[in-house]
Parts: C-alpha cells; sequence; structure tokens
C-alpha cells in the first residue's frame, strides 16, 4: 500500500492526474474540466492534492437524501435547504468532480443562491435559464451539492449539464487554521450527495451511505472513512483507515480514486460549534459502472 501527499492545483484531465505521483508542490488550484451561475459572492486563494491508498472494508451510516433546485416558496419568500450561507474564513477550499473531470483548490470566489445552492466557485460556474442544482445541504462552514442541469464551465471548458453522466459533484469548506494536538473524535452518520454514473450502461444513480472517524496526533490528523454505494441492488464498500493527513489544508487520495476506479478522497475541515470536518470524495465500480459522489461528516469528542 502506498500513498502520497501533496499541495497543487492545476485544471488537467483525471488520467493526467496520475502524472503527478511522485512530487510536491505549491499551493494552488487543482482540476480536470469545469462551469457556470448567479447567487451571494465572496472572496478566497488555492491548494492540495495526494495519492495512494487502499479500498475494501466495511460501512456504516445514513442514505443519500435529494436535494431540490429552488427550495419551497411561500409568498414569494424561498426556504433554504441549508442552515446557513457558507462563510469564508481564512482557507476556505473547494473540490469539484464530474465524469472525467476533477478540481480542488483554493476558493477566490463563490456565489452561492438564497437556496443554498453554489453556482460559481472561481471562475467554474454553472449557468443557465434552467439550471438546477440538487442534493443541496450546508451551513456556515460548508457547502455541498450536485449541478444536475445548466451550461457548465469547470477548468475553462465549457459543456452542457443534461444527463447524468454530465453532472457535477461539488463540496466548498473550511479548512482548519491548525489540527488538535491530540484527540479522537467520533464522527455522525453523514451528509452525501447522490452517486451518479459517470460511465458504463448501470442505473443512472444510486445510494450512499458511510462512517468515518478522525484521530489527532503528532504527525497530524489520521482519517478513518467508508462508503458503501448501492446500485440497483448491487453493493460496493471502499474504504481505508489510518491514513494521516500532515496538514489542515492536505488531501489524500487512496486507491485508483484519481484513475476512475475505487478509491477516496480525504480531507478535513471546520464544522459548526468548534467541531470538525472529515469531507470525502468517493468512486466506486459496480457491474462495470463508475459512480462518484461526495460525504460529509461532522465529528467531535
Amino acid at each position: 500500500m502506498k500513498f502520497e501527499v501533496k499541495k497543487v492545483f492545476v485544471f488537467l484531465p483525471l488520467i493526467a492526474a496520475l502524472a503527478a505521483c511522485g512530487g510536491g508542490g505549491s499551493d494552488g488550484d487543482t482540476a480536470v474540466n469545469a462551469n457556470v451561475g448567479t447567487g451571494n459572492t465572496t472572496t478566497g486563494g488555492n491548494t492540495g492534492t495526494t495519492t495512494g491508498g487502499s479500498t475494501g472494508g466495511a460501512a456504516g451510516g445514513t442514505t443519500t437524501g435529494g436535494g431540490a433546485t429552488g427550495g419551497s416558496t411561500t409568498g414569494g419568500t424561498v426556504t433554504p435547504l441549508v442552515t446557513g450561507a457558507f462563510v469564508q474564513a481564512t482557507t476556505p477550499r473547494f473540490a469539484v468532480v464530474g465524469a472525467s473531470q476533477q478540481g480542488s483548490g483554493q476558493v477566490r470566489s463563490i456565489e452561492q443562491l438564497p437556496v443554498g445552492g453554489i453556482v460559481a466557485i472561481n471562475a467554474n460556474t454553472l449557468t443557465g435559464t434552467a439550471r438546477a442544482v440538487e442534493d443541496v445541504t450546508g451551513d456556515e462552514t460548508f457547502a455541498m451539492g450536485r449541478w444536475a442541469k445548466g451550461d457548465a464551465m469547470f477548468g475553462g471548458m465549457d459543456s452542457t449539464v443534461d444527463q447524468v453522466p454530465s453532472m457535477f459533484h461539488y463540496v466548498v469548506y473550511n479548512a482548519l487554521d491548525a489540527f488538535p494536538a491530540s484527540g479522537v473524535e467520533v464522527c455522525d452518520a453523514g451528509k452525501f450527495t447522490t452517486p451518479t454514473r459517470t460511465s458504463g450502461l448501470g442505473a443512472d444513480m444510486g445510494q450512499a451511505m458511510g462512517s468515518a472517524a478522525l484521530t489527532f496526533g503528532a504527525n497530524g490528523a489520521a482519517v478513518d472513512a467508508s462508503i458503501t454505494v448501492t446500485v440497483a441492488g448491487q453493493v460496493k464498500t471502499v474504504s481505508t483507515t489510518g491514513h494521516t493527513l500532515p496538514s489542515p489544508t492536505a488531501s489524500l487520495y487512496t486507491g485508483n480514486y484519481l484513475n476512475d476506479g475505487d478509491g477516496l478522497m480525504l480531507t478535513t475541515a471546520q464544522a459548526a460549534g468548534g467541531k470538525h470536518r472529515v469531507v470525502v470524495g468517493f468512486m466506486a465500480v459496480i457491474n462495470g459502472s463508475k459512480y462518484r459522489g461526495f460525504a460529509s461528516f461532522t465529528c467531535g469528542q
């Protein structure tokens, strides 16, 4: 088993990200294609990726939600799908994944709709009169969702989001300012974007559930995570234990996540009430079809 932690951010085809194995780098944006939008705006910066790891293991936790685009309206008032609008802290960061694209880095600007969906992250945007953001969830410390319909700009490339393989998943979060010196934390059942098919001939969507744990120590933050994806009765669990993030802005990639195979992306973040967050990107291959999504777990002692 091997893994690598590094800090980079350039927009490149997903397969090309594998060439990054074995190097360090400087803080910046990391990506592999992009998308378009409008709402609230704010400003921010850039950072890291990593590679390696393991798959397998057992699952636990909860199932995915759904998520409407516009929330509900009463007398012209929009009902948000989040408990609060995302507020950028010292180091706001993001990650976005599509069918053959992915990107991560520091947030320099965002646009959040009143309902809570994010439609612009830096130059990556979702626009169009019929645009739709689903699986919307979040609070003042993070925002997560899925671009389900519209005109997308991601990594400088335009695309039409009109079918499941063309959708993008996103998560925006605030990196920790520093790791605690020590501590073992239990995480909640998590929130998930609906796993969507990026390739193959399987069902368009599935369900996700999972678990996570977080341990702080002298070497950084050790993360355990397990995600189970169920599609049309077929189940795949992707998990990892004990991988350590050396710094608050580091991300870790396990298995074949960067090469369209089973694997996870792991990082840590702030959560409301002084708690911590484990952010997980997941890729699961079921009967030859590939499914992607994001998960967020709130952790505390």
